[in-house]
């Protein structure tokens, strides 16, 4: 099973696409996803993950920029809201960064990314692929540009979830 999440609209905009391509996908997906608020919980998001414990997890954010999806492939463990110092999301574990375990297929639209900041989408990264460790999981994340064509966002998140049921 994989469990999707998106996130509600921040700062200045009015919309997160992440939210609006979740809402695009076919009911079966959308009963197996959550959009989070914007907010820096580790029990929000592991509350969802103990609820459905999926053997997938695949985060969706907004990017402000681009023209591809990024299929992140690290994770820190540091955060910082906005204009803050930031500061370890697991104390003891150091400033380290930590490779992504399931690595999405790449396709025309996509790129990898190397930095996922240090916001909510790393945040979630950070915590969602502990969590996924910790219970034989694999996590990914996948950062959406804001002005990205939703359909067809949505038609790769459709095509990599049913690529991953054909395969268990």
């Amino acid at each position: 099973m994989i469990f999707l999440y998106g996130f509600e609209p921040f700062d200045e905009f009015e919309y997160n696409v992440s939210a609006l391509v979740i809402a695009r996908l076919p009911r079966y997906i959308q009963d197996k996803s959550r959009v989070f608020p914007v907010t820096f919980s580790r029990s929000m998001f592991e509350d969802a993950l103990n609820n459905y414990r999926p053997r997938y997890v695949l985060g969706l954010g907004q990017s402000r920029g681009g023209d591809k999806l990024r299929i992140e492939r690290y994770a820190q463990n540091t955060w910082a809201k906005r204009n803050e110092v930031s500061a370890p999301i697991c104390l003891g574990s150091g400033n380290m960064r930590r490779e992504m375990k399931w690595s999405l297929p790449l396709k025309e639209i996509c790129e990898y990314g190397e930095d996922a900041g240090t916001y909510v989408c790393n945040f979630s990264m950070w915590v969602c692929d502990e969590w996924a460790a910790m219970h034989s999981a694999q996590s990914a994340f996948l950062h959406i540009p804001a002005s990205f064509d939703v359909p067809m966002a949505a038609e790769y998140i459709e095509w990599l979830i049913a690529k991953v049921q054909r395969e268990e």
